[in-house]
This record gives structure tokens, sequence and C-alpha cells, in this order.
């Protein structure tokens, strides 16, 4: 795990970019550092990151964030579902989309995950 200093210093050089902090969070393993950064992704969560966000989440299993692009992406459904980068996600990730249109059906997620 990373020390203050090296937290501190990560938080500095990323404070503009909560996706890349989670990622250099996450490859570092430094799991103060990963609370934060997903509780930044989700408080910048928007129609034109919300997709990478979720792939992210999705990426290093943070079920926080997935949550939370999955919450997001199903109260701004129309405006979210009908971008090209959203759609995009059937083909790229279809595992994910199918995950995702499984919590917008209502239907409990798979136990894997």
């Amino acid at each position: 795990t990373g020390s203050v200093e090296e937290c501190q210093k990560l938080l500095t050089e990323n404070e503009n970019d909560p996706l890349g902090l989670l990622d250099l969070a996450c490859e570092y393993d430094i799991k103060p550092l990963v609370l934060v950064s997903v509780d930044n992704c989700i408080k910048n969560l928007k129609l034109d990151n919300v997709r990478m966000m979720l792939q992210t989440a999705n990426v290093h299993s943070c079920e926080e964030l997935k949550k939370a692009c999955f919450e997001y992406i199903k109260a701004n459904a129309i405006k979210a579902l009908m971008s090209a980068d959203m759609i995009g996600l059937a083909t790229e990730d279809p595992d994910l989309w199918a995950e995702l249109g499984t919590f917008l059906n209502g239907k409990r997620p798979r136990a894997d995950g």
C-alpha cells in the first residue's frame, strides 16, 4: 500500500482527473485513495463520462461506482441510452451492457458480477 506522501502526490497531480486517479489508486493498490477516488468519480458523473466511469468501475471491480453509474444512467435513461457513446458499449462490452440492461429492468444483478 502507498504512503501518505504518495497519496498526497497522486491527489495533487490528478485533482482534476478523478478517473485517472482511480486508475492509479487501483494500479498501486492504495485502498484509502481508491475510496476517495470512487467518491470523486461519483460526484463528477455526467452524460459525457458515465460510460468511461462504468467501464473503469467494471475493470477495477469498484461496485460502488458501478452502481452509481447504473443509477445515473437510469435517472437519465433517454439521454444516456440514446448517445452514440453508450450505444457502442453494446458491441464493445456485451456482458456489461447485459448487466446494465438487467439493472434497468429491475432484476437482480448476476451473483458473479
